[in-house]
């Protein structure tokens, strides 16, 4: 691997980050599947001394999440870098899941229907939906979405997706939201890990005996890490510095 870090950008309001602090969040990725061609241009130009705009990272109680800059960050791995500029920002995780969703709608390559129904479960998950203690209205709510889809379309939408919050937007006044995305089990931090080691376990039945080793290597390097934890500070220096 090599341990390259980008030149500074003109704003000079990037960091460096170590690559391996990024957590990315499959469901706050509302692409189906990243562009391959863009990953492989974007390794081509950082390979030839290019500079690509930070990646935009939110910090949630101590850890980095990816907002924007899929392409760039998988690009970056490509390339075998271990470290990358970023823009962090603290944030709430709601916040931090909208902001990934409308990062989409206004940059890169253009959203297919089903990725922008996406954005839209993104976006009334993280309670974008309201003005207040208001809802607001169906055309509010597609021009927040930069009119990727009508205003008809969001409505059958709310009704496919969130039945609850599409019956409380019908009536007078607002009504506590049952159903959809606000009462399903939370998905926390904790549980998000211990899946990602119970991933590794599964995995381990494949491998040769020298690749357990070798995974059991990792996993006591990955322990040790674990137990000395601590919320994620900007050092700020890059490599080499």
């Amino acid at each position: 691997m090599t341990n390259h870090h980008p030149n500074a950008t003109a704003s000079g309001a990037s960091t460096c980050v170590d690559i391996a602090d990024i957590i990315t969040r499959a469901d706050w990725q509302v692409r189906v599947q990243l562009d391959l061609g863009t990953v492989r241009t974007y390794a081509g130009v950082t390979r030839a001394g290019g500079i690509l705009p930070p990646v935009s990272l939110a910090r949630i109680d101590g850890a980095l999440y990816l907002v924007d800059g899929w392409h760039r960050l998988k690009a970056a791995k490509v390339n075998g870098e271990t470290f990358i500029d970023a823009s962090v920002s603290d944030m709430a995780e709601d916040a931090a899941r909208w902001a990934a969703a409308q990062a989409n709608l206004t940059h890169g390559l253009p959203l297919k229907r089903s990725e922008v129904r996406n954005v839209f479960r993104a976006y009334v998950g993280s309670g974008q939906h309201r003005d207040g203690v208001r809802f607001k209205s169906y055309r509010q709510i597609a021009s927040d979405l930069a009119h990727q889809v009508g205003h008809t379309t969001v409505r059958n939408w709310m009704q496919q997706d969130f039945p609850a919050v599409s019956s409380a937007m019908g009536g007078a006044e607002p009504v506590a939201e049952a159903g959809g995305l606000r009462d399903a089990p939370a998905i926390t931090p904790l549980s998000r890990a211990k899946a990602s080691v119970d991933q590794a376990a599964a995995e381990a039945r494949r491998l040769s005996p020298e690749e357990r080793r070798e995974l059991l290597d990792h996993m006591q390097q990955v322990a040790a890490q674990v137990a000395g934890a601590l919320p994620w500070e900007d050092g700020g220096e890059g490599p080499g510095f």
